[in-house]
């Protein structure tokens, strides 16, 4: 063998034993200190899924409202209607008891002030009032709807909603009569209706000017007899 044929080997088998010694590039080094994970990462998704049947649900202030839940993977959930803004608060627990997936969630407006008897389910199924908060601050508003799921540890919020009540408010006015001797108190109730407007029909000229004309005219009656 000449020197030629000996340096190739001798190249050849540098690369083979290098090639078999050689750290991968991807591989991890088994001394490094690990990354460290948030706990926020680590947190657990809530058991199951839930879906509201709308999102939002209307109903005239004194009536029932139908809260339609489905749930998926787990037979009970939180339900919590008002919060935020809204003083008035109530947080339930609703489980499906039949198993089927659906549970119908009934509020009735009407017995507001008083959640264990506002609150109901139909069919088989079950509530219970957790907790509430400034129950006689119901009034006609929007309130929200939370339905949570539990994950193991705590209560995760899942699908949100609203509950649209309409209704009329009340504004009760006192005023006092400084003329009066007695000064006499007037007190009088003012009537809003939410979510009403008022359309003259279209009719043009019809408004402000045609009354003014209409009360001109009466007076001039009036001053002629």
């Amino acid at each position: 063998m000449n020197v030629r044929n000996i340096l190739v080997a001798l190249v050849l088998t540098s690369l083979v034993v290098g090639s078999a010694v050689a750290q991968p590039p991807n591989a991890v080094n088994a001394d490094a200190k690990p990354e460290a994970v948030s706990p926020a990462s680590m947190q657990p998704a809530p058991n199951g899924s839930a879906t509201l049947g709308t999102s939002i649900v209307d109903v005239q202030n004194g009536e029932k409202a139908t809260i339609n839940l489905s749930l998926d993977g787990t037979s009970e959930a939180h339900v919590l209607i008002g919060g935020g803004t809204a003083k008035y608060r109530v947080n339930t627990s609703v489980v499906d008891e039949n198993g089927d997936g659906q549970i119908s969630l009934v509020f009735d407006t009407s017995k507001a002030s008083d959640p264990s008897s506002a609150m109901s389910a139909k069919g088989d199924d079950s509530v219970r009032v957790l907790s509430s908060t400034s129950t006689d601050s119901f009034e006609p508003r929007m309130y929200g709807i939370d339905v949570r799921l539990y994950n193991g540890s705590a209560w995760l919020s899942q699908v949100k909603g609203g509950l649209n009540v309409q209704g009329e408010t009340t504004t009760t006015t006192t005023t006092t009569d400084s003329s009066s001797d007695d000064g006499t108190t007037t007190t009088s109730d003012t009537t809003t209706h939410s979510g009403t407007t008022t359309d003259s029909g279209g009719q043009p000229g019809f408004g402000a000017g045609v009354a003014a004309v209409a009360l001109a005219a009466v007076a001039l009656l009036a001053r002629r007899s």
